[in-house]
């Protein structure tokens, strides 16, 4: 684990980056996404957060949860940060993103060093203990319909840069890991990234 201390970080804070996090719903990655938001902000990183509830208020307010309104929101998140990136901002994603197929559009939107997906991870029982907005209860009762995890699919990711077990890691420990996973990168990388 790296320490809080910006001299200890040799990732290059000026590299605008995609932070792709994808979970199911109650696996922390607003949490995670959040607190990556704040500790790139203390090392004086520009950077935006697209939440998925925030989006979904604003962006895609038109959109239900049909598989088609998940891959349009997925596009409109993707053009989105596209732009956010060219303004030479990095972009903090967190996304249900739930399938494979989208995540993989999206990626190839950006140039490899300039896309990190982060696969949040967390049992669906240990998502529905923490419900922490009660959707879950709905969906099982019926009243959410297209709930991701209980009558709508999550593909597991397959190859993401990092995966985040919840179960174990801490938010602040999940932070550690992403940042340590980008000095990491800097540094097998002569000329940086």
């Amino acid at each position: 684990m790296i320490s809080n201390s910006s001299e200890n970080i040799r990732f290059n804070p000026h590299f605008p980056t995609v932070y792709w996090f994808t979970g199911l719903p109650g696996s922390g990655k607003t949490t995670i996404a959040k607190l990556l938001l704040e500790r790139l902000r203390a090392f004086n990183v520009c950077a935006v957060l697209l939440d998925g509830d925030d989006v979904r208020k604003a962006l895609s307010r038109d959109l239900g949860f049909s598989d088609n309104d998940r891959v349009e929101n997925m596009r409109r998140v993707t053009d989105m940060s596209q732009l956010i990136l060219k303004s030479g901002l990095s972009v903090i994603v967190s996304l249900i993103s739930p399938f494979e197929s989208d995540r993989n559009r999206a990626r190839s939107q950006f140039c490899d060093a300039n896309f990190l997906e982060i696969f949040i991870d967390a049992p669906i029982e240990i998502c529905i203990q923490r419900d922490p907005k009660g959707h879950y209860a709905l969906a099982q009762k019926g009243k959410i319909k297209l709930f991701t995890g209980i009558d709508s699919r999550f593909d597991v990711p397959k190859t993401p840069e990092l995966h985040v077990d919840t179960t174990t890691a801490s938010a602040a420990e999940a932070v550690d890991e992403i940042l340590n996973h980008l000095d990491s990168a800097n540094s097998e990388t002569p000329a940086g990234r």
